[in-house]
């Protein structure tokens, strides 16, 4: 799928989501703009566990995203980076995942 280049999409957020399992906050997702454009999107807590396909439809997103708005876009956990695309000057975004990291939070649940 293209998009046409110079389209005017951007987006600005500022918002605070959070997973609940019955009353108790596991999981926070802060969504930001950065100064630069840069897409954040900052977790905190218990991610669930998702298999492969899960991730990889997660990462098809994050290229869309970033393909869209032509933005860059950061996701994190507890101040460390998982995913990170970064548009080249082709217009195709770049995909940058630290697998390790990656496994360690949606695999194994561990954090």
């Amino acid at each position: 799928m293209s998009f046409p280049r110079d389209r005017g999409v951007r987006v600005e957020a500022d918002m605070t989501l959070e997973r609940l399992e019955g009353a108790t906050c596991v999981q926070s997702i802060t969504v930001s703009s950065r100064r630069d454009g840069t897409l954040l999107l900052a977790c905190t807590g218990k991610f669930p566990s998702a298999s492969w396909e899960q991730l990889r439809r997660v990462r098809s997103l994050l290229r869309k995203v970033a393909e869209i708005t032509e933005q860059n876009v950061v996701v994190t956990n507890d101040g460390k980076t998982l995913v990170s695309v970064a548009q080249k000057p082709d217009g195709k975004p770049k995909v940058a995942i630290r697998w390790w990291a990656v496994a360690r939070q949606f695999l194994l649940g561990s954090n």
